[in-house]
This record gives structure tokens, sequence and C-alpha cells, in this order.
């Protein structure tokens, strides 16, 4: 094959996952969320902590969150409320707290009881990349909880317990908290997460971070029973504008048991129904409303402070974020039986569906529906009235034309889209309202425009069973006068495919001046209480995007996706499904990413191992022919790994190797991505990658030979120069990786490893001889994998460089063990000049399959494992360039 035709398929691959990746980061929903207003300069006011806690965390601090005179009262510290604990997450800042903590001020004007917010200043750190971090502030926060309490001794009603709320990693540090050897785990009854990885980190670089997940999910396992019985927890996640923090990540399945806590996203909540990026989740007006109005209703009036009935605090929370009925009012309390006002207007429609709509309502008036149960077996009512009892069901005595009395049936209602519209609907089976004759719908006093329908209708004609389309389109026709159709999609358990569907309304004769008169398109799934609203205004089409956010995790046997509709009944509609391609290529990127850089690094590898045996085989060969042609030697590692993993899984091996990491299938196939076409498709995927890695790293030293070849033409000069840098980058090296950060001292290692490169190169220039041509690719392939072990260790470079000035050495260091390594290598490197005539191949070629066999085992999901694997051949190699060559080589 052609060059020029190797790089048109590699581009055209890697152009597909560009349109992925910015389907994943640009491809999203706007961004509904209304920004949150302060009426009042916010304060935030220092808490004096004791010496001890300053002097062992000088980079943190604890603050008050006040406004104008409330600001004022709060600097005595005699404090009376209710303590919130806000912690912040990674690089996050402890002013984050003014949204929630000005909307809850606000709103506790003339009630008896407020809330003290209170926020933790963790320094901004990099907690999500280094695992000490996170410690360092779980201790510190377990101080805080300790602290405020601390300052409600002379309350009147002095609270026991903090509601703890985090976003990101602070999330992860709230239920960390617990896993403190003192902490009293009543101090804390309620946390409410914001967009927080529990699952698993996102990206896992650090060890030590990978260490504190596993504690700390292993405790809430282990304890759901018994000290952490009473805390009520509730997990948010963003939706597809988080592109950060996936939505699988945010779930507590499997972590906090059933009944204990609630996981839910954004796109989700009623009265929300917004996808929020990672950051705006603290300030979302419609996210920050939600929180205050649960945490309001879960006050117990009697001690004005949260009540300590746990069942409580989690029906209220599941009430706001997933059943909320469209309730104007608290939640705390609904009218069981309504009372029928004599002279109010009864206005009887003797048929299995009603229309009403008015302009403006100035009288109660009750619109009236007979149940009908004939061939029928469900019914759905849709109002805008701005009453909380709407709907009720009443059974007309004999000989009478009304009733006096109906049971409440909006406590069964949901909420619905748009947001502000007071829309609601209700969804019952007729078997639900056999002990009813009459369904009233209540038309309250209104000032907007009235709409009220309902109807009865067969599930055998609205609840359908569809399939989804391969490559074609797959349309639809619903009838006139439909208020609602569900359509369930059997086994979308593809994560790979998206689909767009688009609503198409016909011949509508509406009249109505409502503007919220329109459709909604709805998708659940059935393993996820994620769904997805899409509101469409009268007369026009819309679209909503069918794809999984969640993947299917592999303990679910049946998985069903459902579209749900709410039409205008006024007009027909016509739908249309087809799948889509550009999403189906974020769907890659979005689930996919994070494992591609292991399988970067294995092809690598393999091809210097390829590198290595054209010198037995007295052949030339570039990085890029290397890269192309081992693709075949995936052919023998991808079954081996298989075969590997099922032997050390074995019941008979796997105790002599319990000490070894988690393989990557067993958490990607419990997550739901990972299966037999897995590893082919990211090994072809990554393939394309790495070659175009590798031609752009070739035509880079092409530039940099031209840039340099000045000063490498000075042979002398450039040695001496070498030797001496060397000789000093050596010895800096070992006393950074020591006292600050391992990853500066494989920084400096890349850096002077670049002009080793250079100058074989060079030398191939002035003699074209296939030994040195080797050596050249040899270097370039040690660079390019210097790229990725620089990349693998970022992040302790990051987390250093964020804690300075106020603490100089970065502990626990994951890096360090590699920083100390990496110089000894890239000296031996870079002395020896022929490397490959050295080199043992029977040894060396062994190394590197095991090496890549135990990246693809255990380096994918781990990606701080590959550094290891990575080093081991290289520091193999620079121990071979130590070998003194024999006559004739």
């Amino acid at each position: 094959m052609s060059p020029s035709l190797k790089l048109l398929i590699v581009l055209i691959v890697n152009s597909a996952l560009l349109i992925g990746v910015l389907d994943v980061i640009f491809n999203v929903e706007r961004n509904g969320c209304e920004m949150t207003y302060m009426y009042e300069n916010p304060e935030y006011i220092r808490v004096p902590l004791s010496s001890k806690m300053l002097s062992k965390f000088p980079k943190y601090n604890l603050y008050v969150y006040g406004e104008g005179f409330y600001a004022q009262s709060l600097r005595s510290f005699n404090l009376h409320g209710i303590p919130v604990l806000f912690i912040p997450g990674n690089s996050g800042s402890h002013k984050q707290v003014r949204s929630l903590a000005s909307v809850a001020f606000r709103k506790s004007e003339n009630l008896p009881f407020l809330f003290n917010y209170f926020s933790v200043d963790l320094n901004e750190e990099i907690s999500a990349l280094n695992g000490g971090t996170l410690q360092d502030q779980t201790e510190f926060v377990g101080f805080c909880v300790k602290k405020i309490l601390r300052l409600y001794k002379k309350a009147r009603n002095p609270p026991s317990s903090v509601v703890v709320i985090g976003h990101s990693m602070g999330g992860l540090v709230a239920r960390a908290l617990f896993t403190l050897p003192d902490f009293d785990s009543s101090s804390i009854h309620t946390i409410i997460t914001l967009a927080t990885p529990h699952q698993s980190p996102v990206i896992v670089l650090d060890n030590y971070v990978s260490r504190f997940y596993e504690k700390v999910n292993e405790y809430w396992i282990d304890n759901s029973h018994t000290t952490l019985a009473n805390i009520t927890i509730l997990s948010t996640g963003g939706g597809e504008r988080d592109y950060q923090v996936p939505v699988w990540a945010t779930s507590l399945d499997n972590i906090v048991l059933n009944g204990l806590g609630i996981s839910t996203v954004t796109t989700s909540i009623p009265n929300a129904w917004v996808s929020t990026d990672h950051l705006c989740t603290v300030w979302c007006r419609q996210i920050v409303l939600i929180i205050n109005r649960a945490l309001f209703d879960m006050v117990d009036r009697n001690t004005n402070q949260i009540t300590s009935n746990a069942d409580f605090r989690l029906k209220v929370l599941n009430t706001y974020v997933h059943n909320h009925p469209g309730k104007i009012g608290p939640m705390r309390s609904w009218k069981k039986k309504i009372n029928i006002e004599a002279k109010a207007p009864w206005i009887l429609k003797e048929e299995t569906s009603l229309r009403y709509s008015e302009e403006r309502v100035t009288k109660l008036k009750y619109v009236v529906i007979p149940v009908a149960t004939k061939d029928l077996d469900q019914f759905i009512a849709v109002s805008n009235v701005h009453s909380d009892s709407w709907v009720c069901g009443c059974k007309i005595p004999e000989g009478k034309q009304r009733c006096d009395t109906c049971t409440n049936l909006a406590d069964k209602g949901h909420a619905l889209l748009p947001r502000n519209s007071n829309k609601k609907y209700v969804l019952l089976e007729v078997s639900e309202l056999a002990e009813y004759s009459h369904i009233i719908l209540v038309i309250a006093p209104n000032l907007p425009p009235v709409s009220v329908s309902a109807e009865f209708y067969s599930s055998n004609e609205r609840h359908l069973l569809s399939p989804l389309p391969t490559w074609f389109t797959l349309p639809f026709t619903f009838s006139r006068n439909a208020m609602y159709y569900r359509m369930h999609f059997q086994n979308k358990n593809n994560i790979l495919k998206a689909y767009n569907i688009h609503l198409i309304p016909q011949n509508c004769k509406t009249s109505s001046s409502d503007d919220d008169a329109g459709s909604v398109m709805s998708l659940k799934f059935s393993w996820t209480n994620l769904s997805t609203y899409k509101f469409i205004r009268k007369n026009e089409a819309g679209n909503i995007t069918l794809k999984l956010l969640v993947p299917i995790p592999d303990y679910i046997n049946q998985a069903d996706a459902s579209l749900h509709l709410f039409l205008n009944p006024d007009c027909n509609y016509g739908l249309k499904i087809d799948w889509a391609l550009k999403e189906t290529l974020g769907q890659f990127m979005r689930h996919y990413a994070s494992l591609m850089p292991a399988f970067c690094v294995a092809h690598l590898l393999l091809a210097l191992n390829l590198v290595l045996t054209s010198r037995r085989r007295n052949r030339q060969i570039t990085i890029m022919d290397a890269v192309w042609a081992q693709k075949t030697d995936w052919i023998v590692v991808l079954p081996l790994v298989y075969i590997v993993e099922c032997v050390l899984s074995h019941e008979f091996f796997a105790p002599y190797f319990d000490w070894l990491p988690t393989y990557n299938s067993d958490g990607l196939q419990t997550r739901g991505i990972w299966g037999k076409s897995s590893p082919p498709l990211l090994a072809a995927v990554t393939f394309a990658i790495t070659y175009f890695h590798v031609a752009f790293v070739t035509l880079f030293f092409k530039v940099a030979r031209l840039v340099f070849s000045f000063l490498i033409g000075q042979s002398r000069l450039f040695f001496v120069f070498c030797y001496i840098l060397l000789a000093i980058v050596l010895i800096f090296s070992l006393v950074v990786a020591k006292s600050l950060c391992g990853s500066i001292s494989i920084l400096l290692s890349y850096m002077i490893y670049f002009f080793k490169v250079i100058y074989v190169g060079e030398q191939v220039k002035k003699s074209n001889h296939s030994s040195r041509n080797l050596n050249f690719a040899l270097h370039q392939l040690i660079w390019v994998l210097w790229q990725w072990l620089m990349i693998f260790n970022m992040a302790p470079l990051i987390a250093w460089q964020r804690q300075l000035p106020k603490k100089l050495q970065l502990t626990p260091d994951s890096s360090q063990i590699i920083g100390f390594v990496t110089p000894f290598c890239i000296s031996l490197l870079c002395i020896c000049n022929n490397i490959v005539d050295r080199i043992n191949q029977s040894i060396v070629s062994p190394v590197f399959y095991v090496c890549v066999l135990a990246i693809l085992l255990y380096g994918t999901v781990h990606l701080y494992c590959v550094s290891m694997f990575v080093l081991v051949p290289i520091g193999l190699l620079s121990l071979f360039s130590l070998r003194p060559l024999k006559d004739g080589e």
C-alpha cells in the first residue's frame, strides 16, 4: 500500500474521531440555566479556627456566608439557624456557595428559622488528581463539622447535625468523612452532591486517588445498615453538557443501598429540565431553587431544625427530584377530600374526552367527565390551572346530579414542561378509578388563559412497541385529538448508536392564544433515573436525540427506552426516527476516549519491538513503517490477553494473584461498555491515532533538525554541552524527585532526550547506514513513549503547582519512583550511540510482549499502571546500552 493511501485512511479515521469529540463538546442543548442574583453584596466571614488546626492545615479556611445586616450579625458567631456546609470540588472556590446561600437567605424572610451556609476554602486545589490532597481535605472538613456545631451551643434548639452540599470532588470528600476514625457519623444526616463522580475517577492517573475511592466506596457498601443507616444522600449529574463528569459516574448504584440514597440527572428534575455543565450546576437558578425548597420542606417546625426522620427526608427529596406533582406550595400536606361548592357551575361532558379553554377565569367552576370503562383502560388529564387541587374523583349518589365532595387525585400528578407554565398531568389506569363515577377538573380563578384537557384511551392503540432503524428512516403518523402516545424501543442496548427523533405537526386547527399549548417529548430509560425532555411550541416541529449517556450495566436483564409524547390534541402529528451518524461518533468518544491512551502505548511498544527485530532481518525501517507493520501482531496479542485473563481469574489461580489490580474488563463489563468486539475496535481506532501521531513526530523532527542543525554541526561543542547538561540534569532531577515532585524530573528528562534524538537524526543524514537508521527510529519511538509517560504523570505536577507556595513537596507523590528512575535511563540512552547492536533480542522481545499484555489487562482503566509498564522495557534498553559490542557487531 502506498504511503499516501495509508495516510488518507488514517486521516479519515482521525477526522471521524474529531467529529465525535466536537459532538460531545458542542452538540448539546443550549445552556438553559438562569442566573442567580444577589440583592446585597455577598460577604465571606472567616470563622476563627484553633492554632492546632491552622498549623496542621495552613492552606485551608472556613467561612460563613452573609449579606447586609445579616452579615453583621454573624460576626459575633452566636448562631441560631440551621447549619449547611458547602464543599467545593476540584479547583473550586469557597465563593461558589453564594447562589445557594443567597437564595436560602431571601427565602427565610418572615420565617421563624433560617439556614446558615458555611463554606470551606480548600485553596482551589486539584483534588481530582491527587489522593493525598483528598485525604487532607477530608480531615480538614471533619474538623470543620465539629467546629460548626460548637458555634450553636447557645442556640435555643442547637443542631446535632449538619447538612453537607458537595460539588464535584467535594461530594466525595463529604462521603469520605465517615471513614475518619474519630468522626461522629450522627453529625451529618443529609448529603447533597452536585456532579460528583461517585463510582470511580473519570480518569485514573493517580494510584492514591484510586485507593481513596476504594476505601470510601467499600466503607459505604459495608456500613449502609449500621453507621450510615440514618444518612440521606442525593446525587445529581449534569447530563450531556457535563463532559467532565459523565452521568454514569454520578450514580450511587451498588454504593448506597436502595432506600437510603437517590441518583438523578438535572435533565430529569421537574421544574429544572436542563442539562448543566460542570461549573454552572452550583449557580443554575433552577437547581438552586429546588435544593433550597427541599431543605425548607425538611424542617421540623417544632425544633426549627432539619427533621431527624430519614424516611421523611428521603420522601421530600424524591418528590422534588423525581415525582413532583406540580404543587405550588410546600409538599408537606395534601387535601385528601375537596368540598364541592354548590353554587359553582358544574359542566358535564358526556364523552370520553374533553377540551376546555378560557382566556380569563374569574369564578370557580367544575368540568366533569364520566369514567369510561368500555375498551378504554387509561386516563390522562392535563391542566395549567393555578391550583394544587386541580383534579379529583367522585361517585355521584343516586338521585343527585353532582357530588358534594371528591377525592383529590392531584398528588398522583407530575409537573410538565414548559417551566413556569404551571402545567401538570395525571396518567392513571382506569382500574385505579374503579370507585369513582366521574372525574372532576377544577377550574380555579386564573389570570393566564386556562387550558384543560382529558381523555380515556386504549393502551393497545397508544402504547406502541417499535423497532429502531438500522440505516433507514422509520415514519409514524398519529391520529388527531390524541393527547398522549408512548413508544417502547425494546433492547436499546447498543451504546454507540444514536437516533434523531423528529416530531412534525400537521394540519393544526388550534385557535388558542396560549403560548404553552405545544407538545412535549420525553425519553426515559428503564435502568436509570435519567430522562430528557423537549418542549416544542405550537405549530412547530422539533426533535430529540436518543442516545445512551448511561450504559446498560451487565446485571440488567431487560433494558428498554421509551418515548413519551404529550401532544396538542388540535393537531395531527408525524414522527420520523433516523440513525444519527455524528451523534454515534460522539457516543464512541464519550464512552471510549478514556480507554484509548493505553492502546496507543501498546501500539508504540509493539512498534519499538519491531524496530529491534528489524536489525536481525537486516532491513531499514522508519517509525511510520514500524507502526503500520505492527498491526498484525494484534492478531496474536488480543487472543493472548483473553487467554491470560481467563487463566488468572480461574478459581485455582485467582487466590495467588488477588494482589494484582482488578482487570480492566471487570469494571468495564459492569458499566456495560465492554464486549467481545471492544478490544479489536479500540485497537483499530488507536492504530490510526498512533500512526497519525508518529507521522506528525516524523515531520516535527525534520523541522527541528533544520532549526538545530547549526548547533549539532559543532559536534565537539555539542558533545561537551550534552555531557555537562546530562550530569547537571541527573543530579538536579534526583534532588527534585525527592524534595519536590517526581513529574518535574520526568519533564526535564523528556526535554533533554529531545536533543539526543536530533543528534542521532543528524548522524543518519551524514551516513545512511542501516544501523544508524534503526537507532534513529528507536530513539524517536522512545521519545514518543516518553511523551505518554509525561502525560500520565502530569497529574502530580499540576497538583504540586497548585499547592505552591504554601507547601513545596508533594506528598504523597505517585510519580516519585518513576521520577527517580527516569534520569538514569535517559542518561544511559543519551551516552550510548548504538543501542540496536547491543540488544539481545531473545531477552528483550518477550519483555515487550509481557508489558503489552499487562497494559491491556490492567492499564486501560488504571492509567497510572501504564507508566510502570513503559518504564520496564525502556529501562531494559538503557541497561543493554552498557553492554560492550563484540567483534563483528
